[in-house]
């Protein structure tokens, strides 16, 4: 175990999206964990992807294809103007180059199929493009985990993920081991990082996302629905019990308990709750959904915690792009 003092074993740059809070029985700190993008030196013109090359090859083949026809016509004379000696030599050169920037991206389709790599950068292999929320870098997605009293970087990573999922669980266990501590409070909303989180004596506060499509199109969504653990079923918003039907697995392979009303045909909220074409509603229930329950219910009693976040783990990102020329023009 690193035995140097917190002060010298806490400078380092860490990373992950979350919210983390070590508690003593003395003093309350909380351990902010957030993620950036930070550029590598590799422009977006020394970056290939498969979609991309095939795009690419696909536009070459056609200008080969049109070269070859215009001068077969110059050859046979038909439709065409007859090409001098200088101008054959110098579409034939230009034949050359689409050839040779053929042959190029050829070899890089079947290099990167060949290593099972969906896309690389050329000048820095390592990097990646990421996406988020509308950005694109190519680069890398730098992780801390920040402490409130001492504002010091007590973890960090650097991945390649092109988002913060999936990040939470092995950075707590970072600072759980960097700070020598047995119990931390944290969060990032996945059921898989919550999960793993509770599991490794991690308490996560982690902003529940709704993405439901039914509420995206004006519809109730599943936190409209309310779960009774005593009798184990759901009441729709039309106080109708929701009873359950049988289990099931969803695309990650999470063991999954359904749940769905009868007599919906004359509810005067049907239009809200059902999407056309569909006789009745449907609620899926994770085995482990009370852990995200429980995740939600501590938020409200402290809804701080989000807000702790955006003060102080956004702010060493800011000044580390300051230090790196990545400054802004205001008006």
């Amino acid at each position: 175990m690193d035995k140097r003092p917190y002060s010298q074993k806490c400078w380092m740059i860490t990373s992950r999206q979350i919210i983390l809070c070590s508690l003593s029985t003395v003093l309350l700190i909380h351990w902010i964990f957030d993620g950036s993008f930070f550029k590598a030196s590799n422009s977006r013109s020394r970056h290939i992807s498969g979609k991309q090359l095939d795009r690419e090859l696909a536009k070459l083949d056609a200008q080969i294809v049109a070269y070859f026809s215009s001068m077969d016509e110059a050859d046979t004379g038909d439709g065409g103007a007859v090409l001098t000696a200088s101008e054959l030599a110098k579409k034939l050169e230009q034949l050359k180059v689409l050839q040779h920037q053929q042959a190029v991206k050829q070899a890089q389709r079947e290099d990167l199929k060949s290593s099972g790599q969906s896309q690389r950068a050329l000048t820095d292999p390592d990097a990646r493009l990421l996406k988020k929320c509308g950005q694109q870098v190519i680069g890398y997605n730098v992780q801390i985990a920040v402490d409130s009293k001492h504002h010091l970087i007590a973890a960090h990573d650097v991945t390649r993920g092109g988002n913060d999922f999936g990040q939470l669980t092995p950075l707590a266990e970072q600072v759980k081991a960097v700070l020598e501590m047995d119990h931390i409070e944290a969060g990032y909303y996945t059921r898989k990082d919550i999960k793993a989180s509770v599991d490794a004596g991690i308490t996560p506060y982690v902003k529940p996302s709704n993405s439901s499509n039914s509420k995206a199109n004006g519809r109730f969504s599943k936190v409209d629905f309310d779960y009774d653990v005593q009798t184990d079923n759901y009441r729709c918003p039309a106080n109708s019990v929701m009873r359950f039907v049988g289990t099931g697995k969803d695309k990650s392979g999470h063991l999954l308990r359904y749940y769905r009303s009868y007599g919906c045909t004359e509810c005067p909220l049907k239009t809200k709750c059902i999407k056309p074409g569909v006789a009745y509603p449907r609620i899926s229930r994770w085995e482990y959904e009370a852990i995200m329950e429980q995740n939600g219910a501590r938020l409200k009693v402290r809804p701080e915690m989000m807000k702790v976040r955006m003060s102080l783990a956004e702010h060493p990102f800011g000044t580390l792009k300051q230090h790196m020329g990545a400054t802004h023009f205001l008006t």
